[in-house]
C-alpha cells in the first residue's frame, strides 16, 4: 500500500511525501517509509510512551495518537504498533499526516540526541557491531524490527535488544516469519518458570 499526503505549505505551494505503508508479520505493526535516510545505518531507537519521546518530536506526536503504543526508527523506516482494540484503518491517515507533517515543516531534526556510542571501542566490539549490522538487522529490518547493541562483556557474552514485528516468542513455531530466515540459534523460545 502506499501513502500519499498533501499539505498545503503557503499559497500556490503545495508539497508531497510519499510514504510506503507495509504490513509486518505482526498485525499490530505497520512499516512506513518516508523515503528518506532516518538514522545512521545500524542505528535504532524505539519509544514506548510519550515520556520516553522527549527527545523526537516525530515519535512523541505518534504516541500521542490514541491506539498507538510504540514507535521504532529504524535506518529508513519507522514500525509503529497499536493497541490490540485499534484498528489500523482509523490509525494510518493519522499516522501519515503526523510523519508528513514533520518532513515537510522540518522544525527540528528527528531526534535531538543519539544514544551515546564508546569513544574507544576494542576491535572486538566493532567486529560484533559490523556482523550484527550486516547479517542480522537486514533480517529484522525486513518486517520492521531491528537490533540495538548494548554491549559486549567476557564473561556474559553479547548484550542487544531486539525488536521484532514478527512476534518471534507468539509464534506457533520459532521458525514462523522472520525467524525462519534466521540463524537457528537465534530462534530459541524462551523457557517458561
Amino acid at each position: 500500500m502506499l501513502g500519499k499526503i498533501a499539505i498545503r505549505i503557503k499559497p500556490h505551494a503545495i508539497r508531497h511525501l510519499f510514504i510506503r505503508s507495509l504490513p509486518t508479520p505482526n498485525p499490530s505493526c505497520w512499516k512506513f517509509l518516508p523515503g528518506k535516510t532516518l538514522l545512521p545505518p545500524n542505528t535504532s531507537i524505539e519509544y514506548n510512551s510519550v515520556k520516553d519521546a522527549s527527545s523526537s518530536l516525530l515519535a512523541r506526536n505518534l504516541l500521542l495518537i490514541e491506539g498507538i503504543c510504540k514507535v521504532f526508527y529504524g535506518p529508513d523506516f519507522i514500525s509503529i504498533t497499536k493497541t490490540q482494540d485499534a484498528e489500523w484503518d482509523e490509525l494510518k491517515p493519522e499516522v501519515l499526516h503526523a510523519i508528513t507533517d514533520f518532513f515537510v515543516t522540518k522544525t527540528q531534526p528527528l531526534v535531538l540526541t543519539l544514544p551515546k556510542e564508546e569513544k574507544d571501542e576494542i576491535e572486538i566490539v566493532r567486529k560484533i557491531k559490523e556482523l550484527i549490522g550486516e547479517r542480522v538487522s537486514p533480517l529484522l529490518h525486513e518486517d520492521g524490527g531491528g537490533i540495538e547493541y548494548r554491549g559486549f562483556d567476557l564473561n556474559k557474552g553479547v548484550m542487544i535488544a531486539i525488536t521484532i514485528g514478527c512476534l518471534l516468542y507468539t509464534s506457533p513455531s520459532p521458525r514462523d516469519s522472520c525467524a525462519s530466515r534466521m540463524p537457528s540459534s537465534a530462534c530459541k523460545k524462551k523457557k517458561k518458570k
